[in-house]
């Protein structure tokens, strides 16, 4: 029988998991869909776990969480991450979920009061209607092409100091 896992391995054997996933290029084989679901599996135990430890609430501010707690913040959008390459019959079924982990990831980053003005503004804009949530107008190329260019250049900046944060802990 296996011993479970502290949240901090569990975690970190995840990250270290999607990160090396990330890297791969034989994304079309059986052994890379069996490996990104086991990496899901793994987060989807992290989910469960800061759930049942209650770590974090929309009642307390930023401040009260235990500075080791912040990286588990960042569960959902993992998990949303890879729940986007997984390759699964339903393919519909598994983009809802992705769906969802960003939705929770961004709901929870919205509650601490982490997101800055300008992605605050689009979180509200994409909560009033999601279904007609759109960065451009759809027929504006330029306008398409110059968001995911800023996004891309955000992502990445965030991903180096996420990266620098994570060496921390």
């Amino acid at each position: 029988m296996e011993q479970p896992q502290s949240l901090r391995a569990l975690f970190a054997a995840a990250k270290s998991e999607k990160s090396a996933l990330e890297s791969r290029f034989d994304t079309n084989t059986e052994q890379y869909r069996n490996d990104v679901n086991a990496t899901i599996a793994k987060l989807e135990e992290c989910a469960r776990l800061v759930a049942v430890l209650s770590l974090f609430s929309s009642n307390e501010p930023l401040e009260d969480i235990a500075t080791g707690d912040l990286p588990y913040l960042t569960v959902s959008y993992h998990l949303a991450e890879l729940l986007q390459r997984s390759y699964t019959s339903d393919r519909v079924s598994s983009l809802r979920r992705a769906l969802e982990q960003y939705e929770r990831y961004l709901t929870r980053l919205d509650d601490y009061e982490l997101l800055n003005d300008k992605d605050k503004k689009l979180y509200e804009r994409y909560t009033a209607n999601p279904a007609s949530f759109s960065l451009t107008p759809v027929n504006d190329a330029a306008a398409r092409r110059e968001v995911k260019i800023n996004r891309f250049r955000e992502e990445k900046e965030l991903k180096q100091r996420l990266q620098v944060k994570y060496t921390l802990f």
